[in-house]
């Protein structure tokens, strides 16, 4: 039997976000932060979107860029924990937010963030929301050997 869809609208200062009934419980409140984050700075429109049973599918929309998104969060301060995470979000969308909790050095990072993208051909997009600051890098800019955040 198929749930049924319904959509929850999260008022905030100047974008909005629209959260799915069948939207990942287990991840919910973090992802929700993020989209109200992308609203509030930016404006955006953000859907957060149901979960499938069946295949990996991405955490939002973000309707003003028209791009699918997925959003990790960091709480291992290692390289490893950002290979993981970006390995694991590049399954789901090319368009990856990453926001950071963990106290993980710029250089670590930076050097988790780099391999990962040279070695994953479909991840066009990290940004990083770390203390309040979103900065944005595009692939091009990420897989230069000279690349710093």
């Amino acid at each position: 039997m198929k749930k049924h869809e319904t959509w929850r609208i999260v008022h905030t200062n100047f974008g909005y976000v629209q959260i799915s009934s069948l939207h990942g419980k287990n991840e919910m409140i973090e992802n929700i932060g993020i989209a109200c984050f992308l609203a509030n700075k930016f404006g955006h429109s953000v859907f957060l979107l149901a979960r499938s049973e069946y295949t990996k599918n991405p955490d939002s929309k973000n309707a003003t860029l028209n791009v699918f998104q997925e959003y990790k969060v960091n709480k291992t301060p290692s390289k490893s924990a950002i290979d993981n995470a970006l390995r694991n979000a590049a399954r789901q969308a090319n368009h990856i937010i990453l926001e950071i909790l963990s106290e993980i050095s710029d250089g670590d990072l930076r050097a988790g963030i780099h391999d990962r993208v040279v070695r994953t051909a479909n991840i066009e997009s990290v940004a990083i929301l770390k203390n309040g600051s979103f900065r944005c890098y595009f692939r091009e800019q990420i897989v230069q050997k000279d690349w710093l955040l």
